[in-house]
Formats: structure tokens, C-alpha cells, sequence
């Protein structure tokens, strides 16, 4: 349950040890994907938000090493898992704007327009805040900081988790959250 700057800390306490209780926990994006939502319906605009996301550096920083990367919504540690299913999706900008281009989304100085769109896509991105899960915040963090490097303004906003999953992912009031999913 620590934070991974914590643990490091106090496994470097004379006398103390780290011992590691792999959960199944699995971190993910949320995309609003209503039919009234358009921004994110083609799967090229998912693949391309996906393939501007660093997951080495998530895996290193937010979660200081102890985390195993998933590319999909199976953990890697699961019976369950395929590695042929579930191929690691690539860091890359540049084959993610292609997706956009592919799917219709046109760059311009002030960001990514979706087809024939006068103003650019903003992202609001839930991220449960850094009081109730200084990792999720963290992921976002990252999220947010890898999706505005491919070219989207992206507004973070922090709320207590459990707004996240009442208030906007219940009701479809957001555009994207980090959720922490407990598959038991």
C-alpha cells in the first residue's frame, strides 16, 4: 500500500526489508465511448491515444519498477493472458498521428481539429487525486504530459475516486479518467 518513493525509503532502513505482495490490479484509461461522444469513436483515435502513451516510464516512475506492464485489459500475470491477443503497443508518435490523420483528425498550430472542426480537441483527463492515490495521480500525470506531447491540450482535473465513478463515468460526463480496475 505505499507509495513506491515510501517503500524505497524504508527498505533502505537499517534493519528493514521489502517484501513484494504482487496484487491484480489493473490501471487503465477510461475513453467515453457513448454513441453521443464522437471524439473517440474510431479505433484509429484510440490507437493513436494509446501509442503516445510511455508505458516503460509509467511502470519506472509512477510505480518505481514494481509494476508489470499491460498492453491490454488482461494482466501479463494472468492464466487468462495471450501474449498473441495482447501485443505490446509501442511508444511512437509518429504512427500515432498517422492513426489521426487516418481517422480524419487534421494538425494545425493550435492542436489536433477532428474532421471539419473549426477549434481544436481539448481532453479533460479524471485523475483520482494525489491524497486517495498518489499512483493513479501520477499515471495521469504521465497520461496527460505523454497525450499534450503528441499535440492534444489536455486539462487534468483531480477528484475523489469514488466522483470519478459516480458522477462522470456513471452518468458519461467526462471525456477520459485513469481507473484503478481490482480484478480480483
Amino acid at each position: 500500500g505505499l507509495d513506491p518513493a515510501a517503500a524505497t525509503a524504508l527498505a533502505a532502513t537499517r534493519g528493514a526489508r521489502a517484501l513484494r505482495y504482487p496484487s491484480t490490479t489493473l490501471t487503465a484509461i477510461a475513453l467515453n465511448l457513448r454513441p453521443t461522444e464522437i471524439a473517440f469513436a474510431d479505433p484509429r483515435t484510440r490507437l493513436a491515444l494509446l501509442e503516445a502513451i510511455d508505458r516503460d516510464r509509467i511502470v519506472n516512475v509512477a510505480y518505481g519498477g514494481g509494476a508489470s506492464r499491460a498492453d491490454g485489459l488482461i494482466p501479463p500475470t494472468s492464466w487468462a493472458f495471450d501474449r498473441a491477443s495482447s501485443p505490446p503497443v509501442a511508444r511512437n508518435l509518429k504512427a500515432a498521428a498517422k492513426a489521426l490523420t487516418a481517422a480524419g483528425w487534421t494538425k494545425k498550430g493550435d492542436g489536433w481539429h477532428a474532421a471539419g472542426a473549426k477549434t481544436p480537441q481539448s481532453i479533460e483527463l479524471l485523475v483520482p487525486d494525489r491524497t486517495s492515490s498518489p499512483i493513479l495521480y501520477a499515471v495521469g500525470s504521465q497520461v496527460a504530459a505523454d497525450w499534450s506531447s503528441l499535440g492534444f491540450t489536455v486539462e487534468t482535473k483531480e477528484e475523489d475516486p469514488t466522483v470519478i465513478a459516480t458522477d462522470h463515468l456513471g452518468t458519461g460526463e467526462f471525456d477520459a479518467a485513469i481507473v484503478g480496475i481490482a480484478l480480483g
